[in-house]
């Protein structure tokens, strides 16, 4: 059933996700939405609850850039260009908890998945499983404070930069 899971969602990212190659501009992919939209949601809910089996608390460690997991396994998930959120780094409750808050069908308004081999490019190491760009419908209401999220004055935030109470700096 799994490797079913991750064919179907692996043949949806190539098939449906498929880049031009001679678009060397944006390296973005084409942007999802409507019908197919909440087709490619369902299929990347199904691979989160998926990855959430492989999270182990002692994998997670705390360096100058942030925390991270040591086997990596989530693609990085930027919500209205402000909120960023790494899933391989949180429980299992905080993963449902985005979820239902944030991979909503009627609160998304686009998606757009930038592939591993262009996200690092433009996101950085903690990109390198891949970026998900999730814009919201305008009137949608949803907490971004899920998932272990720190919200600064500026209304941006993520969840890996501020370490927590008892954690450890490990130096790279």
């Amino acid at each position: 059933m799994r490797a079913t899971l991750f064919i179907l969602f692996s043949f949806m990212l190539t098939t449906v996700f498929g880049q031009n190659s001679s678009d060397t501009g944006k390296n973005y992919v084409p942007v999802m939405y409507g019908h197919r939209l909440k087709t490619f949601l369902d299929s990347l809910k199904s691979q989160v609850f998926t990855d959430t089996a492989k999270f182990k608390q002692t994998d997670l460690i705390f360096t100058a850039i942030g925390r991270r997991n040591t086997k990596p396994y989530s693609p990085l998930f930027i919500v209205n260009d402000a909120y960023i959120y790494k899933l391989d780094i949180i429980n299992g409750s905080e993963v449902v908890s985005f979820i239902n808050e944030i991979l909503d069908d009627k609160k998304v308004k686009s998606l757009t998945y930038i592939d591993r081999s262009k996200a690092s490019e433009h996101f950085g190491q903690n990109a390198w499983q891949g970026v998900i760009l999730i814009t919201m419908f305008d009137k949608a209401k949803f907490n971004p404070k899920v998932a272990g999220l720190t919200l600064r004055k500026n209304k941006s935030g993520d969840n890996y930069t501020v370490r927590k109470k008892n954690e450890i700096l490990i130096r790279d």
